[in-house]
């Protein structure tokens, strides 16, 4: 399985990366006046073009020659830049990232000449105007493009190609019949004339450095010019051949020479052109080639030597009569043809010789035959090697038996493909994977691998890739159709594509929080899994060929399936994420850990069809909710589809099935035997992945109001419901148990489409062993404090755990919003319990104490008032609407909660107010208020207290009594058209009443 590779990328690199080859091994880069070319086994590329209307950006008429430095190419252009007065800049081998190093301005410099020379880590060059006589510079340059300085300013034209030799450039004074040479530090500037001379009326080509002298060429009025020689210091001219018929060198010398095994050749320039060579004292001169049509003429340089041969080009001739690259033997035998050359395919016409790039080297056990290793050569492993120093190479090649010992400390960059046909890469440093690169064979990796950003690693198909020393960095992942071991610890630093995978003995890969395995291929695992809460997306058919447990997020992409082979584990915590269209094949082991204490309840639901049995919830209390008798059922046997649950001690366990394939539909019923709690189901989502909350509500909108209820409970036992709506959506999670209210009998229906597809970090969920925070409201008393106890409002984040929690509900205790109660200190706000639990409340507050404090079914409460009062400002907040209540550090008691039941608020012309209640099980208690006095009737004998307060909480009145007969009587009288509050306290009771008599 491949990797996706941007298809211009693989344009732009496939003549280098794959890697450059020209006889397998070797590319040759050149210019136009225009272009810059590259020429190899895989074609012809222009790297870098410029035009007349973009010359400014990209340069035009281009030097004849290039230099390789520093992995770099280096060149000038004679025009563009700024001034247009030309440019140096630098490329790399792939044409990737011109840089414009210097724009000359004419005066320092204007219009330089034919290349630079990179010496002393310096940018060396001359030009052709500038100066105090506009005659050119010499100029300097740090590789940056910093530094550029004047070293020498000419009085006389600089023409023809330039050298450097000897620590010297060397060149010819234009028409001037000198040459001259200078210092590479602008020091030593001489030069020679070469007027008294014979036959030297105007010099000619190049110059070259040979054997303690120069070599040139001269071109002569009278005849076709000679061949000379002279000492560096213009000393021991000689004359050693002339152009003519006699030497059968019958056309004009050009371009500069080179040698050779004490030879000295070079080309001829008129006519078509031929090849010859002399002895270095000039002697048997001879002609080894002449150039003839289909085979190239016109050289449009001179002659180089590479691999044992002589190359050259020119500028017609060939199958397109637009030039050839040629070879031929320092003997004269074997011309050969390279390359035709076509125009539309470089740029433009020919101008100097091509550098050539050697793409192979090979380590022969004590050095390399063919140049030190490069960015743009392959090399060749051939004996064991280990590396004294960093390295950049284009491919590797290990042959049979031999290893690449990457030692601590050091680190070898590869940019084309692994072929191992021996023992790997071994040590503890570092390979680093700097290209689209394929592993050819079985190879094994010890070093750490780094693949940069951009990049990747694939494996050919059949092949397994081995890593023993870690990953750091990763690029583009690691694909391909072949096979990947992780052999060591593996944690994920960044997102990462793998193809197939296999995961060693002892060893996981840990995938954290925010990050992604992307898997496009099979999966084995012989050691720990993977751990972590981050994602292992699926984004082709994969399969999981044995056990594997997975801790985090498996998503699975739309049009994808993974197949289990009953192999996979989500273990506590983990989720899975998919579309209709991305699904699950065969059995998946679902783990969830619930807490352990008596007094906390666990809310859940079953999300596989198979092996969904009751008794896997391991032997403590366990529930679900009977709407029609409105109680808590203890239950055995199987667990329906769709059905809520809840468990206490539960523990960790593990539940087996298949994911559900298709909708499923929960029937849920409106009527129940107690009216005030109509309506209300507890059920559970029946899918592994999270249901998006507004796709469930649209599905079921019929049939439910789209408020859910989900449970949080504390290791104290205190909890409460959190209300779910329009307002502050969260999605229903994997496994989670809810209630919803219906009005009217019917199914919630479960669709696909109702999944999540992503991680979206609106889920509903809590802090993992993190107790929930209260706030605490009193009402007041001088003997008594009533505490009520208010859940806040979850504010959930990407890293909170999945683990859900209830309170201990005993059986068929009636479902009730939870009081606090301390025994010692309190007594509990007596609401009754149906009307606790109608009391769903928000609250949320930060750091500062600020919160938010809204009553959402305001309708519930027509027969109680609710309100709170702020002490230190005395404002008084009508719950009917949000309030906001601020405050800093601990604020106990500066609040107080008011809850009313509202006995009677007219009377009319009555001094009688009579209300009949169950003060205890199955006795009717009467408390009338008879000519303002307080009288309770029908109540055990015993101590009894009244205490009356304002609706503010003043205090008007308190008393305790002991009942006798039944009865108690308080000898106070209500005030009237004022409403007060009437707080009842026995042993075992409390409640409190808003009385109003109007008069």
């Amino acid at each position: 399985m491949k990797l996706k590779i941007p298809i211009s990328r693989l344009l732009l690199l496939s003549f280098l990366l794959l890697p450059f080859t020209l006889f397998s091994q070797d590319v040759l880069v050149g210019t136009t006046s225009y272009s810059i070319y590259a020429i190899s086994d895989d074609g012809t590329t222009t790297i870098h073009s410029s035009t007349l209307g973009t010359r400014t950006t990209k340069g035009g008429q281009f030097g004849k020659t290039l230099i390789y430095h520093n992995d770099k190419l280096w060149g000038v252009a004679k025009i563009g830049g700024t001034n247009d007065e030309g440019i140096i800049f630098s490329l790399a081998i792939d044409g990737t990232g011109f840089t414009i190093l210097h724009h000359f301005d004419g005066t320092n410099g204007g219009k330089p000449i034919d290349r630079v020379f990179a010496i002393n880590n310096k940018i060396v060059g001359l030009t052709s105007e500038g100066g105090t006589s506009d005659k050119g510079v010499l100029f300097s340059m740090n590789e940056d493009g910093t530094g550029y300085s004047v070293l020498e300013e000419f009085s006389k034209v600089v023409g023809g190609s330039l050298s450097f030799e000897n620590d010297q450039i060397w060149g010819v004074l234009s028409g001037e019949e000198e040459i001259f040479s200078i210092d590479a530090d602008g020091n030593n500037y001489n030069e020679i004339d070469l007027t008294g001379f014979d036959d030297s009326a105007s010099s000619g080509g190049g110059l070259k450095y040979i054997n303690s002298k120069i070599y040139g060429t001269l071109s002569a009025s009278s005849s076709n010019g000679s061949l000379f020689s002279i000492d560096t210091d213009g000393t021991n001219y000689s004359e050693l051949a002339d152009a003519d018929s006699e030497t059968n060198l019958e056309s004009s010398p050009g371009f500069s020479l080179i040698a050779s095994n004490s030879k000295v050749f070079g080309v001829t320039t008129s006519s078509d052109g031929t090849i010859f060579s002399m002895d270095v004292d000039g002697s048997n001169l001879a002609k080894l080639h002449d150039f003839v049509s289909g085979t190239g003429v016109n050289p449009a340089s001179g002659l180089t030597e590479y691999d044992g041969k002589l190359w050259g080009i020119t500028s017609g001739g060939g199958n397109n009569g637009e030039g050839v690259i040629f070879t031929i033997d320092t003997d004269g035998t074997n011309y050969s043809v390279e390359e035709h050359i076509s125009e539309s395919q470089i740029g433009g016409e020919v101008q100097g010789m091509p550098i050539i790039f050697s793409t192979e080297t090979t380590w022969d056990g004590s050095s390399w035959t063919n140049g030190e290793p490069s960015a743009f050569k392959t090399i060749v492993i051939d004996s064991d090697f280990t590396p004294t120093s960093d390295f950049t190479c284009a491919a590797l090649t290990i042959t049979s038996g031999n290893s690449l010992n990457i030692a601590s400390g050091r680190t070898i960059t590869v940019q084309g493909d692994i072929t191992n046909n021996g023992d790997g890469i071994t040590g503890s440093g570092i390979l680093v994977i700097d290209g689209f690169v394929n592993v050819t064979e079985n190879l094994s990796i010890n070093p750490t691998l780094s693949i940069t950003s951009g990049n990747s690693l694939s494996i050919s198909s059949g092949k397994a890739l081995t890593l023993s020393g870690g990953l750091s960095s990763i690029g583009n992942g690691i694909g391909g159709s072949g096979s990947l071991l992780i052999d060591f610890d593996f944690t994920l630093s960044s997102d990462i594509t793998f193809g197939d995978i296999g995961i060693a003995s002892g060893h996981e890969i840990n995938i954290p929080t925010g990050r992604t395995l992307t898997l496009q291929g099979d999966i084995t695992n012989s050691g720990d899994g993977i751990t972590g809460e981050g994602t292992l997306e699926i984004d082709a058919n994969v399969e999981v060929v044995n056990a594997i447990t997975v801790q985090g997020i498996v998503s699975i992409t739309s049009g994808n399936q993974l197949t289990t082979n009953n192999n996979l584990t989500l273990e506590d915590g983990a989720t899975l994420y998919h579309s209709s269209t991305g699904q699950i094949s065969g059995n998946v082991n679902v783990k969830r850990t619930g807490e352990t204490s008596n007094k906390i309840y666990n809310y859940w639901s079953v999300p596989v069809q198979e092996g969904a049995q009751a008794s896997q919830v391991v032997d403590r209390d366990r529930y679900y909710y009977d709407e029609p008798s409105s109680t808590w059922q203890a239950f055995s046997g199987s667990v329906s589809v769709g059905q809520g649950i809840i468990a206490t001690g539960a523990g960790t366990f593990t539940i087996t099935g298949t994911p559900y394939a298709d909708a499923v539909n929960v029937p849920v019923t409106s009527q129940s035997a107690n009216a005030t709690f109509k309506g209300y189901n507890l059920i559970g989502n029946v899918f592994l992945a999270p249901l998006d909350y507004d796709l469930f509500i649209a599905d079921n909108g019929n049939i439910t109001n789209g408020t859910l209820y989900f449970y949080e409970g504390n290791s104290d036992g205190t909890g409460a419901y959190t209300v779910v709506n329009s307002s502050n959506k969260l999605d229903i999670p994997s496994f989670q148990g809810f209630f919803v209210h219906v009005a009217a009998d019917g199914n919630i229906t479960f669709e696909h489409d109702q999944k999540q597809t992503e991680k979206s970090g609106s889920v509903y969920r809590k802090n993992q062993n993190t107790p929930f925070e209260k706030f605490t409201f009193e009402a007041i008393s001088d003997l008594y404090s009533d505490k009520v106890v208010f859940l806040t409002g979850a504010d959930f984040t990407d890293e909170d755990d999945y683990t859900f929690d209830a309170f201990k509900l005993n059986g068929s205790q009636a479902l009730s919003l939870k009081f606090n109660r301390d025994e010692t200190d309190y007594h509990t706000l007596a609401l009754e319990k149906v009307d606790q639990y109608m009391l769903p409340i928000t609250l949320a507050f930060d750091k500062t104490k600020t919160v938010n404090l809204e009553l959402q079914e305001k309708q519930l409460l027509e027969d109680y008032e609710i309100y709170l009062f702020d002490k230190t400002n005395e404002n008084k907040f009508n719950l009917n609407d949000e309030v906001v209540l601020t405050g800093e550090g601990t604020e106990e008691d500066r609040y107080e909660i008011h809850i009313s039941k509202i006995i009677q608020t007219d009377p009319g012309n009555s001094d009688d107010i009579i209300s009949s209640i169950d003060l205890e099980d199955e006795v009717e208690t009467t408390i009338s208020i008879v000519n303002s006095k307080i009288l309770i009737d029908q109540i055990s004998n015993g101590d009894i207290e009244i205490i009356v307060t304002t609706t503010l909480g003043t205090k008007l009145y308190q008393s305790q009594s002991k009942a006798t007969g039944g009865k108690a009587e308080f000898n106070y009288s209500i005030p009237t058209n004022t409403p007060v509050i009437i707080q009842l306290l026995t042993s075992q009771k409390y409640y409190s009443y808003k009385v109003l008599i109007n008069k």
